[in-house]
């Protein structure tokens, strides 16, 4: 059996994976998972039907899209998540900063792209929640490293929208 931490749109949950048996929230789930191609495959859990798409952002994180719905999922063995923990700690100053949103909601417009440095204060976004526009702005002066998605994602709070590398 192996324990799993994994991520999705920035919540967390524990899954120990056993031959084809998922446990998560101390139930078992024994879904039947075929492959189409590289990156799409059909998920069957409870006689209903699943078509998800997986491409890979980097080493452990993926975008899984689903029904039209993209999430972004980061996989990680629970002795990984205890070294990330050991690193993060004595991590500098100089580490990636993730942006995220507040609140559910539409991503509109997005102003940066990878490679652009930006100054504290600078639009990075435009989330879209209950009619009204909120701009994101950025909280230090850096240069963004990955932004995850498109505009007219839908979005749910604490989403991880783009990462930014802190300039000293």
């Amino acid at each position: 059996m192996t324990d799993y931490n994994i991520t999705v749109n920035g919540v967390e949950r524990s899954v120990k994976v056993d031959n084809d048996k998922y446990t998560m929230n101390d139930i078992v789930y024994q879904p039947r998972i075929t492959k189409l191609s590289d990156y799409s495959y059909l998920f069957e859990l409870r006689e209903k039907l699943f078509e998800i798409t997986c491409n890979k952002i980097s080493q452990d994180n993926f975008r899984l899209t689903l029904d039209g719905y993209s999430f972004v999922v980061v996989t990680k063995s629970s002795l990984e998540k205890i070294a990330g923990k050991l690193l993060d700690a004595k991590a500098d100053s100089n580490k990636d900063l993730s942006v995220k949103t507040p609140m559910p909601g539409l991503l509109s417009k997005i102003f940066v792209k990878p490679g652009d440095v930006v100054e504290k204060g600078a639009p990075l976004f435009i989330l879209e929640a209950m009619k009204m526009e909120n701009i994101i702005k950025s909280n230090n002066s850096g240069h963004i490293e990955n932004v995850y998605f498109e505009e007219g994602a839908s979005l749910e709070k604490d989403t991880i929208v783009l990462t930014l590398q802190k300039i000293i």
